[in-house]
């Protein structure tokens, strides 16, 4: 796997982890980009929206995502290889048992 960008982010307020995923990928026979970006977490995240004002506000609770554990998102449509595809699922993997070890790759 190459040129994928991950850490780990910690909620303060509540004490969860999550792990974002990155990526852009380039098509190049239809010449575009998509870019990814993907959540990993073990028992639900929470999103924070910043207000006009600067101040972090929270729309919605973890109670709100909990028992979910991947959110996926791009700017796009994706046209994929099924070795791309099968990429993105091994970042997942790879994203869980971090999470899973505490936040340490495991050996």
């Amino acid at each position: 796997m190459s040129d994928w960008r991950g850490r780990i982010v910690t909620d303060k307020k509540i004490g969860i982890k999550h792990v974002e995923l990155k990526k852009t990928y380039k098509q190049d026979t239809l010449n575009a980009f998509s870019q990814i970006l993907i959540l990993v977490a073990l028992d639900g995240w929470r999103f924070k929206d910043e207000t006009p004002e600067g101040e972090m506000k929270y729309n919605r609770i973890q109670n709100a995502t909990k028992g979910l554990n991947v959110r996926r998102s791009m700017n796009g449509p994706m046209a994929a290889t099924f070795e791309q595809f099968d990429e993105i699922n091994q970042a997942i993997q790879e994203a869980k048992l971090v999470l899973e070890n505490g936040g340490k790759c495991p050996n």
